[in-house]
């Protein structure tokens, strides 16, 4: 499903990821950890098209990622850095309905039962929907984002240290929603060991390296 091939990435003249080839298979669960600066958005902002690659290939679901299948890549991934800005003052239940209004999507019209449904799987208060996205914390707009995701069916999901800043039972709540969905593959960034209990497998990221962990009570 997601093939890295020697891949590098520079940013400032500076190598920030260096030569990393990675596999993952459908379904998969996968968690990346290591210190600031280690490379690990980097790759994520690569997976996406947000950083140029220098060297190297990244394909996903047999497309090679590049500016003619950008737009097909991006209807199979939910990718949700560490912070998210309110860009816009809408209710949070229009922001949920908005990208359903465009033809590709609006056979995945999600009913409100559905979507109250993935407000209790992912710890949010029903009474959110009404209110306005700029009012929300920043666990909640990322939380809500996920919730989006899911509704649109997206295959994968790069999640950036989505739960570093949130109490520790939702954070356990979403590790076990993400986790124990074997329909969608997951890539993590964290240092929680939640995570890392779930994850099918895990690395450590160093120098712009991969280095694949064995022993899941690092």
């Amino acid at each position: 499903m997601i093939k890295i091939n020697n891949v590098c990435i520079s940013i400032n003249n500076k190598e920030i990821v260096k030569d990393i080839s990675l596999l993952v298979s459908k379904g998969e669960k996968v968690v990346i950890y290591g210190r600031s600066g280690s490379g690990k958005s980097s790759l994520f902002k690569s997976m996406v098209g947000i950083l140029k690659v220098d060297e190297g290939i990244i394909s996903i679901n047999g497309l090679i990622l590049n500016h003619k299948n950008i737009g097909e890549i991006h209807n199979h991934i939910c990718y949700m850095p560490q912070a998210i800005a309110a860009f816009c003052d809408e209710s949070v239940l229009d922001f949920i309905y908005f990208p359903f209004s465009f033809k590709s999507n609006k056979s995945l019209n999600p009913d409100k039962k559905e979507i109250l449904d993935l407000f209790d799987k992912l710890s949010l208060r029903q009474d959110l929907l009404a209110q306005k996205i700029s009012t929300l914390s920043g666990g909640e707009r990322q939380r809500v984002a996920l919730l989006r995701g899911v509704l649109l069916k997206r295959e994968i999901f790069l999640l950036d240290e989505i739960t570093s800043s949130i109490d520790k039972d939702t954070s356990k709540t979403i590790v076990k929603f993400f986790m124990e969905n074997r329909d969608i593959t997951v890539i993590s960034i964290s240092h929680d060991k939640e995570w890392i209990e779930f994850a099918d497998s895990y690395y450590q990221m160093a120098d712009g390296q991969l280095i694949e962990e064995t022993d899941h009570d690092e």
